[in-house]
């Protein structure tokens, strides 16, 4: 059993159902219940319509869970908080706005000055590599560049946790690659807690220190793999590794409802 105070998301026992097109209701997740550590890169992958997404707005507070409860940092999450930052696979960057000027919309709400805004919002920008870019505008900026600004401006309000729909879903596979691990830089140097949605295997084992695989509808934590975080040279690429095939065979028969591999060691 984790210690209370090591575990930054606690699910228990957590149901959602809505209702759906013909007033039927639909049940989205059934009996979920997960724990995920501080500090921890926790990944949850399965296929589309299992209830990943819903499992991410639950736990940011965007809505409620029909039975079971969900409690952050020890807090149980009731609405939206600053305390949860959240990535979304489209940016939603406010287009008037420049870019040091859309990293610092959280800070407003927590009512610094600007001075001390702008200078928070720009560390931030150096921090996922976009320093020189303080003034453009989102039109001006590859999708790349307009993740890395969607990912600081979660950042810069200091969030207990960040949470991330698929944030790199919508790039093209070179610059998904690049910011995976550049992603995985800026854990290291934040230490947050981050719990990241995805359809991809490879994105799943590149990222997370866990993986949690997740059944068809009704949704639900069938399986949870331990995965190695793959230190490699600065021109290797990780899944280039046997290790990394083996763990990859892993989780894709999980998805499929077959056994691991126990070849673990090669």
């Amino acid at each position: 059993m984790n210690k209370v105070q090591d575990v930054a998301n606690q699910v228990d026992n957590m149901t959602h159902q809505f209702k759906g097109n013909r007033n039927d209701t639909v049940t989205a997740i059934s009996n979920l219940s997960l724990s995920i550590k501080k500090g921890e890169f926790f990944v949850i992958v399965g296929p589309s319509g299992c209830g990943k997404s819903t499992l991410l707005d639950l736990l940011a507070g965007l809505q409620l869970p029909s039975q079971g409860r969900i409690v952050v940092n020890g807090e149980r999450v009731s609405n939206p908080s600053l305390t949860r930052g959240f990535v979304f696979q489209q940016y939603a960057l406010l287009p008037w706005r420049t870019t040091i000027e859309n990293v610092a919309i959280g800070l407003e709400e927590l009512g610094l000055k600007r001075k001390e805004r702008l200078v928070k919002a720009a560390s931030y920008i150096e921090l996922v590599g976009l320093k020189g870019f303080e003034e453009t505008y989102p039109h001006q900026l590859s999708g790349g560049m307009k993740q890395r600004v969607a990912i600081a401006r979660s950042l810069a309000y200091d969030p207990e946790v960040l949470l991330m729909d698929e944030p790199f879903g919508a790039l093209d596979a070179q610059t998904r690659e690049s910011l995976q691990l550049e992603l995985l830089e800026i854990w290291r140097k934040t230490n947050k807690t981050i719990v990241f949605i995805t359809h991809s295997i490879d994105e799943a084992i590149v990222l997370g220190q866990r993986v949690g695989v997740m059944s068809q509808r009704p949704g639900r934590i069938s399986h949870i793999v331990d995965t190695p975080l793959f230190e490699t040279k600065r021109n290797e690429d990780p899944r280039s590794l046997p290790a990394f095939a083996v763990h990859r065979q892993n989780v894709w028969n999980l998805l499929h409802g077959d056994q691991e591999v126990n070849a673990w060691n090669v």
